[in-house]
C-alpha cells in the first residue's frame, strides 16, 4: 500500500490550525476549523466520509473525528471518539502545567492500537513520528515543500506510511497538537528576538 501524502491548503496556516488537508490527487481528507481567539481556542477536526452529514455548507461530507481545546495555563484537552484526555495524560513525561506545552522534547504516547509512538520535533517546523522500539521505525512526518532556486516555502506536507494508516485519525489529531506547539515556540522565539 502506498504512503498517504497530505498537503495543507490555507493562507492562515501560520496564524492558526485552519485549513484543508488533501491527498496529492486533490481529494479532501481532513478539514481543521479553529476560530481565531486570543485564548481558549478550539480546533475541530473533520474527516471526509461518504454518507456523513455536510459541514459549513460544503459539498464534501465531513464527520467530526476529534477536537483539541488549547489552554495556555492548564493542560490542553484532546477529544477523540468517546475518549477525553489531557496532554499530560496522553503524552508521557509531563506533570507540571508548562512541562509539555512549551518544551521542545520528544513526546511519547500510547495510541489506541496499544503501541507506543514518539513525536520527535525537528529543526524549524519539521516533526517525525516513530513507532517506538529498538529500530525507531518512521511512520509519519511533517515537512515543508520547497520549490525554486531560493527554496521558497510552498506548502506543508504531512506523510503517513502504511504502518500507521489504521490509526490515521488519532495520528492526525496528535499532529495538529504538535504543530500548535511548534507555532507557539516560534512565536516565543520571535518575541525574544524583538
Amino acid at each position: 500500500m502506498p504512503r498517504l501524502v497530505f498537503h495543507s491548503y490555507s493562507s492562515l496556516v501560520e496564524i492558526h490550525n485552519e485549513g484543508t488537508y488533501r491527498t496529492e490527487q486533490g481529494q479532501l481528507i481532513y478539514q481543521v476549523d479553529t476560530p481565531y481567539k486570543i485564548s481558549g481556542r478550539k480546533s475541530t477536526i473533520y474527516r471526509s466520509m461518504p454518507g456523513a452529514s455536510s459541514h459549513h455548507g460544503s459539498e464534501q461530507n465531513l464527520a467530526k473525528v476529534a477536537e483539541i481545546e488549547f489552554h495556555q495555563f492548564s493542560p490542553t484537552i484532546l477529544r477523540y471518539g468517546d475518549r477525553e484526555t489531557s496532554e499530560h495524560e496522553l503524552f508521557e513525561g509531563g506533570n507540571g502545567t508548562l512541562d509539555l506545552t512549551y518544551s521542545t522534547r520528544d513526546r511519547p504516547f500510547t495510541a489506541p492500537d496499544g503501541r507506543r509512538y514518539v513525536w520527535v520535533p525537528g529543526a524549524s517546523r519539521d516533526a517525525k513520528l516513530y513507532l517506538d522500539g529498538p529500530q525507531m521505525k518512521l511512520v509519519a512526518e511533517h515537512h515543508l515543500a520547497h520549490l525554486g532556486i531560493l527554496h521558497t516555502e510552498s506548502s506543508h506536507i504531512f506523510e503517513v506510511l502504511p504502518d500507521a494508516e489504521h490509526i490515521l485519525d488519532f495520528i492526525f489529531m496528535t499532529y495538529i497538537f504538535i504543530q500548535e506547539l511548534a507555532r507557539n515556540r516560534r512565536r516565543v522565539q520571535r518575541n525574544d528576538i524583538i
